[in-house]
């Protein structure tokens, strides 16, 4: 009878991977280092401290990761079959006059205006009298109950006064506004073949500004650093960022993206690219940023307006939307390109 061989264990990587997330430490002390492996107390203290900011970073590069991974391959998706034309003939259309006065005053200082009678009711709890005896069809046009429901009434305007008091000091709703309007302007303004391009760049720029990956990033190595200066029984716990880039010798970054200026490139989308497929993507993201700063200035120009027409800073969403447009950085740095 033959030896029967047991097969090996098999590990988790045969069934899955999940790509860009730490490698945990092989370490032999399950419950980490205690008291007596530091100098004093106080080290041991202000190390632990300091380590558990340290992992709390950690958790959040690698959260932002996971989901900007998704949004890099829908970008891709677009912007591949871009690369493989001549975008020197597209046009970059001029921005031109608008006319921003009145979705100003629509955002920021909302008309209040009769109602018909129909719609007043609404609020203030009227209803129309179409039951009595002996009325009209209400399909007659010559029915007097058509005038009635037809009718402006001021009935409402405390109500709906009381209403925009409400939206104008909520400065999200503004906001929500102003990006709506953006959205529609823009529209207009760049070059049909861009626009599902744009859209997912700009969702993908307000991501890495909203959650502040840069100076996560940042703080992320000061952490590691002083760990690994101070903190020496931690050092076979600690990872490094080598869960941020593709590649184990670190040369390809997952975020493509300049990480002292937090700006997009374009090229950094790809890893594969021919030289002819690089200038064209240099060519596009030179088109992108025409696009942001033509956009940054059609909200300046809202903001001053908003504000010569007496709106305080703090309540202005033009200009909440345009600083939002620029990233935080905290300080610049040069461990990456």
């Amino acid at each position: 009878m033959g030896l029967f061989k047991i097969p090996e264990t098999p590990k988790v990587e045969d069934f899955i991977n999940v790509p860009g997330l730490p490698e945990v430490p092989d370490v032999d002390e399950l419950s980490g280092p205690g008291v007596t492996d530091f100098e004093d107390f106080s080290t041991f203290t202000a190390c632990m401290e300091k380590q558990a900011i340290y992992s709390a970073k950690m958790l959040k590069l690698q959260s932002v990761v996971l989901t900007a991974r998704v949004m890099i391959d829908g970008v891709r998706t677009i912007l591949r079959p871009m690369l493989g034309i001549d975008n020197n003939l597209i046009n970059i259309p001029e921005i031109g006059k608008l006319n921003l006065d009145l979705a100003i005053g629509k955002i920021t200082a909302p008309k209040v205006n009769p109602l018909p009678k129909c719609l007043a009711n609404t609020f203030t709890g009227e209803a129309v009298n179409s039951g009595k005896s002996g009325m009209k069809d209400i399909l007659d046009p010559l029915n007097k109950s058509l005038d009635s429901v037809n009718s402006l009434t001021n009935s409402a305007t405390s109500v709906i006064n009381s209403s925009v008091n409400s939206f104008t000091s909520n400065i999200n709703s503004g906001i929500n506004e102003v990006n709506k309007f953006m959205q529609k302007t823009m529209g207009n303004i760049v070059a049909p073949g861009d626009k599902a391009l744009f859209s997912a760049l700009d969702k993908f720029q307000k991501f890495v500004n909203d959650t502040g990956f840069i100076n996560t990033y940042r703080e992320f190595n000061d952490l590691l650093r002083c760990l690994k200066q101070n903190c020496k029984p931690l050092d076979k716990y600690l990872i490094d960022d080598s869960f941020l880039y593709y590649d184990k010798r670190k040369r390809r970054f997952i975020m493509p993206i300049d990480i002292n200026s937090g700006r997009i490139r374009i090229a950094k989308f790809f890893e594969d690219l021919s030289p002819e497929e690089k200038r064209q993507s240099g060519i596009i993201e030179r088109r992108y940023y025409k696009y942001l700063s033509d956009k940054k200035e059609v909200l300046r120009n809202a903001s001053r307006k908003a504000k010569n027409n007496g709106l305080e800073d703090g309540k202005n969403p033009f200009l909440s939307v345009v600083n939002s447009m620029t990233s935080n950085v905290k300080d610049t740095f040069n461990t990456l390109f």
